[in-house]
C-alpha cells in the first residue's frame, strides 16, 4: 500500500519532461509488480467466469515474463465437443483442428486463434492491461501418430481421447 502510495504521488508530480526514461521504466516495473501481486492463483475459471462442470480443475502455476498465472483443466473426450462449442461460441477460439507438427499429432485451434475470457470480473483486470486467454488442445504432444488412429484407420476425432486440456492464462501486455 505504501509503494502505491508512493508511485501514485510521484506520477502526480512529476511532469513528462523532467522525466529521465530509466525513472520512467522504474516506475512502470513497480506498478506492473503492484497489479500482478493483485493476481493469485486459483481456479481462474470459477475466478473470472462461470466453470462447466465437465471442466476438472488441474492445477495453477505462477509465470514468468510477461505470463502471471495459468490454470489446467482437463475434459474427458465425451464431454470435448461440448467444452469446444462453449470456447468457440462464448470466448472466440478457433475450432480445433488435426494437425501435425515436428512429428507430432495433435489436436490445437485452428490458426492458432485462442479464446479470451471477457466477463465483468475479467475486464476489471483488463483495464490495467492484463489479458486472460483461453484455449483448448490435446495435452501432449503424441509422437506416435498411431496413437491418433482408431481401429478403422481413421483420425481419432477429439471425442475419442481419453481427454483434452483447457489453459487459462492471465498475461500483462
Amino acid at each position: 500500500m505504501i509503494e502505491e502510495n508512493i508511485y501514485i504521488e510521484l506520477s502526480n508530480k512529476i511532469k513528462p519532461k523532467e522525466i529521465d526514461n530509466s525513472l520512467v521504466k522504474f516506475l512502470h516495473s513497480i506498478r506492473l509488480e503492484m497489479e500482478k501481486s493483485k493476481i493469485s492463483c486459483a481456479n481462474l475459471w470459477e475466478v473470472y467466469d462461470k466453470k462447466p462442470k465437465e471442466a476438472v480443475f488441474v492445477e495453477c502455476k505462477k509465470g514468468k515474463g510477461q505470463t502471471v498465472v495459468e490454470a489446467t483443466y482437463r475434459i474427458k473426450g465425451q464431454h470435448a465437443i461440448l467444452i469446444e462449442n462453449l470456447l468457440i461460441q462464448e470466448y472466440g477460439m478457433g475450432k480445433l483442428v488435426y494437425t501435425r507438427l515436428g512429428g507430432c499429432s495433435l489436436y490445437i485451434p485452428y490458426q492458432e486463434k485462442t479464446g479470451q475470457i471477457r466477463s465483468e470480473k475479467a475486464k476489471e483486470i483488463s483495464k490495467n492491461d492484463f489479458y486472460i486467454q483461453i484455449r483448448m488442445d490435446s495435452e501432449n504432444c503424441v509422437f506416435e501418430e498411431n496413437d491418433y488412429i482408431n481401429e478403422k484407420g481413421k483420425i481419432k476425432q477429439p471425442k475419442d481421447l481419453d481427454f483434452l486440456t483447457v489453459t487459462i492464462t492471465i498475461f500483462y501486455i
